[in-house]
């Protein structure tokens, strides 16, 4: 990416995201969660444009273990000093605020310094989990790192790395691959049984799933097939949510990835069919739906019994 071609992002996504109005967070709201994507250039000069990403620690029984995300969390109350006198009275943080608080908690980088700007945020996503929905709130850091070499301060159970992507990374085509997500052991969670949660694995497979590999942070691991070699989902893996983000700050900014916008899959042919069907559901023909579905087992079945 050129340099102008980065400065005229930075100063598209400033000015469209300015257009929209901010989120206001209403009172009953803890399926609610906010993100920050910071954003600060390389050099002095302003060549190279950096985006901050972390990947979340290896936690037992965490939805987002190992995966790359943006510093974020939950929506909190904040409790004043009168409010707490008469116990009845409560404030919800703004999205912006509960970014901001975040990302100290989790890396120690304050977003509310001078030297640091606030330049949007876009509508809530909301998660495979389907009760959260999470809010991205764009930043950028008007110091480069030439003049300031930031120290992050992890939160280890929450945070296993901490580090800056250039923007360019993420528009090189030999990043964008596909994840294959084990589901297995969510199956047999799910289900509480691990018998039948084995038997619906092997009826609906592993997911297959969009991604853009990123430059590993340590120089000790990079390589030439640093984009070729197949990596398991905690290997520096954008996906999900966060590539979901990432794709709509850079449409905002009026220079859209060259991702292709292919959904998710399953390995088997029959949690394919399932998927496929679901997909129609959600459309008005509920009926051709049904009739796809049946039509094509019927004809699996029919096949099976002549050929095999």
């Amino acid at each position: 990416m050129e340099r102008l071609a980065s400065q005229n992002l930075l100063s598209n996504l400033q000015r469209n995201l300015s257009l929209w109005r901010e989120v206001q967070v209403v009172r009953d709201t803890l399926s609610k969660a906010s993100v920050a994507a910071i954003l600060r250039w390389k050099e002095r000069k302003s060549d190279t444009l950096q985006l901050l990403f972390i990947r979340r620690a290896d936690n037992e029984g965490d939805a987002w273990s190992g995966q790359i995300a943006f510093p974020g969390g939950r929506r909190q109350i904040k409790r004043s000093a009168e409010a707490l006198k008469t116990n009845h009275s409560e404030d919800w943080e703004t999205s912006r605020e509960t970014a901001t608080r975040e990302t100290f908690e989790e890396v120690g980088l304050k977003l509310d310094e001078p030297n640091v700007h606030w330049i949007g945020q876009f509508q809530p996503i909301r998660t495979h989990l389907r009760s959260l929905y999470v809010t991205t709130e764009v930043f950028f850091v008007d110091e480069p790192a030439e003049d300031r070499n930031t120290v992050f301060t992890v939160q280890p159970k929450e945070v296993a790395d901490v580090f800056w992507v250039e923007v360019k990374e993420l528009y090189n085509s030999d990043r964008y691959h596909h994840l294959i997500w084990p589901m297995k052991t969510y199956f047999e969670k799910s289900v509480g049984f691990p018998f039948l949660g084995r038997l619906l694995h092997r009826i609906i497979g592993d997911m297959i799933v969009p991604c853009i590999y990123l430059p590993r942070p340590c120089s000790k691991v990079q390589s030439k097939d640093d984009c070729s070699i197949t990596r398991h989902q905690s290997d520096y893996v954008l996906w999900g949510l966060t590539l979901t983000a990432v794709l709509k700050i850079f449409e905002a900014a009026d220079s859209p990835l060259s991702f292709p916008a292919s959904p998710f899959q399953f390995t088997s042919r029959c949690g394919a069919s399932l998927l496929s069907l679901h997909r129609l559901c959600r459309r008005p023909s509920v009926f051709l739906a049904i009739a796809v579905s049946a039509g094509f087992f019927g004809v699996q079945a029919f096949l099976s019994r002549v050929f095999f």
